[in-house]
């Protein structure tokens, strides 16, 4: 059908829209693909630092150059997706930064710098929609040294950001029937305008899709204290 042809076509220009506007540090928001009055301030703002008339909507050249231009800065980071063969979750992280990785148990995952204090981790648990109201109230107090930014429990998720130990933090974490799925990225203080967009990129990278069934509940541990000393997440458009 030509209609749904078009309109897939569309959600994945828009969708493309919003990640380069995101690796040209131009717009915070989720990768969702409505180009709501977010995401046109954001072109605006590309079209005004880069000679492109300023209305909000793209013409074919400013498209081509965002993209070009945002393709550039992901490849230094060597963005890369890791999708687990068995799990079917994905996430995208920088390769360059973080060069070393290794599997988790229950099928998580560990990706590390070898020079600096950055490290992203995606750990299942077994727990439903009450751990994660317990974990959300644990991880969003200010305790042990941890400064909390910005704490939000919606629906079947929660993020919580902040800082601990000179880093900075974002924690992800989704309700999936039984078994919680979640990531922490974390990264130097001292490059926080760096990488703050990388944060915000992974965060919209990161999507499950299951089954976690494959995995026995005896072989599934209850949430670990890794998880519990884990940012902004974006509003919606």
């Amino acid at each position: 059908d030509m209609g749904v042809q078009n309109a897939q076509a569309l959600e994945r220009s828009a969708n493309e829209v919003q990640e380069s506007l995101i690796w040209l540090d131009l717009y915070n928001g989720m990768v969702d693909g409505a180009l709501g009055s977010r995401s046109h301030a954001a072109i605006k703002k590309f079209q005004s630092l880069y000679g492109h008339p300023v209305t909000g909507h793209l013409s074919n050249d400013a498209y081509s150059d965002l993209v070009e231009r945002a393709a550039r800065v992901r490849s230094q980071y060597g963005w890369t997706t890791f999708e687990h063969p068995e799990l079917g979750y994905q996430i995208g992280y920088p390769a360059a930064e973080l060069q070393h990785a290794e599997p988790l148990p229950n099928g998580g995952r560990k990706f590390s710098s070898v020079l600096d204090n950055m490290m992203l981790e995606v750990e299942i648990m077994k727990g439903g929609n009450d751990s994660l109201d317990h974990i959300h109230e644990g991880l969003s107090k200010n305790s042990g040294g941890r400064l909390i930014s910005y704490a939000r429990r919606r629906e079947n998720w929660s993020v919580v950001t902040g800082q601990f130990e000179g880093a900075s933090f974002y924690t992800r974490i989704e309700a999936h029937g039984d078994h919680l799925i979640g990531y922490t990225f974390r990264w130097p203080k001292r490059r926080n305008h760096e990488l703050e967009r990388v944060s915000i990129a992974i965060a919209s990278s990161f999507h499950v899709r299951g089954p976690f069934s494959l995995l026995s509940l005896n072989e599934l541990g209850t949430p670990s204290e890794r998880i519990k000393g884990k940012e902004l997440e974006p509003e919606p458009e």
